[in-house]
């Protein structure tokens, strides 16, 4: 949404590999729940593990399973 409407305010349109890419976010459901990760986070803590878990799997580009992330330290 950020793009778009950055794009939007600038008058320039999205193409290309942004457009992919935004296509592509568009539809992922990020694999973690936070009952995935409780009792051993909580609170404060169980929301920020959560949001780690999703940059990291927004930056490899939505590939790792839940599985995978919970690997790196649910």
């Amino acid at each position: 949404d950020v793009m778009m409407i950055e794009a939007a305010s600038l008058g320039s349109q999205l193409i290309g590999r942004a457009l992919e890419e935004l296509s592509a976010g568009a539809v992922q459901v990020f694999p973690i729940k936070a009952a995935d990760l409780m009792p051993t986070f909580s609170g404060p803590e169980l929301g920020a593990k959560m949001k780690q878990l999703e940059q990291t799997w927004i930056k490899g580009g939505f590939k790792q399973s839940r599985d995978e992330l919970l690997a790196l330290g649910g």
